[in-house]
């Protein structure tokens, strides 16, 4: 009896993790692009974190305009704030974006507090990037005393932030399953997720989060949302409570839960939905405890945005002709990630989105499990 109840909780723990990490229709999950009779099959890349090591870009981060005091709200009220400074210019004291996709759990990104900046919380949102195609190296680093006057309405507009990239002349698509977030301070009262495809399309929301969704976005809240589109935007309420006051979550899940979850690669709506080159967290409001208007310095000082972690789970999007991705570079181009799209399929192009000079004898198809859709030749 006993082992048969360790066989259960071995399959629910399996099963936990399958949900979170590879949601797609594991049905078609294949290594290999040809069958073993060399007939071309779809195939793609391995899930794996592709915000790992990649570049984040901030409009806020403290240190950078001098040293800087802050102080971390203890979980007993009785208990006195401790204090410390943030200072871009050492080492042991500056907390960048990067510091978000390093994989160190010691290290984390913070923006100014209430008191060293007044449009925060009250005007101005912070805004984080990820290039999802791009590396640390391959970014110009911004200038120290950057402008800083994001209002809570404006988003950067298509090709605004040129120190990011050009991804829309070279961009890696990926398939996202879900954004993950842990902080170090607070989660935001109220926050935003947006996506877009490259530099030149407009940044769309992909999902709401606030302790009181009506109020803040005038969005209805369920616990347990039924989605009636693949594309359906929504609003969640629980991972924007007060408490904990440090290592709270955000997780989005993108695909699942929605109307053919489990036939991902023939619903066209729900591949383009959770289709991203480029991810902007924009954290709008912070959570206080109602003190903060014309509060002393001391209090505004622990008033402020932190994350530790930013990972995103999913794959490179070569359109089910290649199972893999590989750095790549070229004359006057940063290294990026590309598909290899597989010679059976006589595909090309970053994400295999076209057919070989040569092969246009039918016009270029992704492939789906029921048909590979190689390009054609005489």
């Amino acid at each position: 009896m006993s082992l048969l109840l360790l066989k259960c909780c071995i399959i629910l723990i399996a099963v936990k993790f399958a949900n979170l990490q590879e949601p797609f229709d594991t049905r078609w999950v294949s290594s290999e692009c040809v069958d073993i009779n060399g007939k071309p099959q779809m195939c793609y890349p391995p899930f794996t974190s592709v915000a790992a090591d990649r570049k984040v870009t901030a409009t806020n981060t403290c240190g950078e305009r001098g040293r800087q005091k802050y102080c971390i709200h203890m979980s007993n009220s009785g208990m006195a704030s401790r204090c410390q400074y943030c200072d871009a210019r050492s080492p042991d004291e500056s907390h960048p974006p990067e510091y978000m996709t390093d994989k160190n759990p010691n290290n984390w990104w913070q923006s100014e507090t209430m008191a060293d900046n007044k449009l925060l919380h009250f005007r101005d949102s912070v805004n984080l990037t990820i290039d999802l195609d791009r590396f640390k190296s391959d970014f110009i680093i911004q200038e120290r005393h950057m402008s800083l006057n994001y209002s809570t309405q404006q988003l950067p507009k298509p090709n605004a932030d040129q120190s990011v990239s050009q991804c829309s002349l070279y961009c890696t698509k990926f398939h996202v399953n879900y954004v993950y977030l842990q902080f170090k301070s607070p989660r935001p009262h109220a926050m935003v997720i947006h996506k877009r495809f490259d530099d030149n399309s407009e940044w769309t929301p992909w999902a709401y989060f606030s302790s009181n969704c009506y109020t803040y976005f005038g969005m209805a809240y369920s616990p347990r949302p039924v989605f009636n589109k693949p594309d359906e935007l929504i609003c969640y309420e629980e991972y924007s409570t007060l408490q904990p006051l440090y290592e709270g979550e955000v997780i989005f899940s993108v695909i699942n839960g929605r109307p053919n979850y489990d036939k991902f690669f023939n619903d066209v709506d729900l591949q383009r939905w959770s289709t991203a080159s480029q991810i902007l967290i924009e954290l709008k409001k912070m959570h206080t405890f109602g003190d903060e208007r014309g509060a002393e310095r001391d209090t505004l000082l622990t008033y402020y945005f932190a994350i530790q972690k930013l990972t995103v789970g999913g794959r490179c999007l070569c359109h089910g002709h290649g199972n893999e991705c590989r750095k790549s570079s070229g004359p006057g181009q940063k290294e990026r990630l590309v598909c290899v799209c597989d010679p059976a399929h006589h595909t090309s192009g970053d994400n295999c989105e076209q057919c070989q000079s040569g092969y246009h004898d039918r016009p270029w198809q992704p492939a789906t499990p029921q048909n590979a859709n190689p390009c054609l030749g005489m």
